[in-house]
């Protein structure tokens, strides 16, 4: 991962590619103030919202 870079993540169905990916914005942002824009097709807004805040705030958002 590099300023003006392309990076392509691949992997087999349900591997994880998507929570690897936010947890990663989630840190470039916090160590480097990196920004991103996100489209994700396989998550509602909602739900994708909050898996991102609690990577942002390292606590689950509701207790389970």
């Amino acid at each position: 991962v590099a300023p003006g870079e392309l990076t392509i993540v691949t992997g087999v169905p349900n591997s994880g590619k998507s929570e690897w990916i936010d947890a990663l914005l989630c840190n470039l942002n916090h160590h480097e103030g990196w920004r991103f824009a996100l489209c994700s097709m396989e998550n509602k807004v909602p739900e994708h919202a909050r898996k991102l805040l609690e990577k942002h705030i390292r606590k689950p958002f509701f207790n389970a």
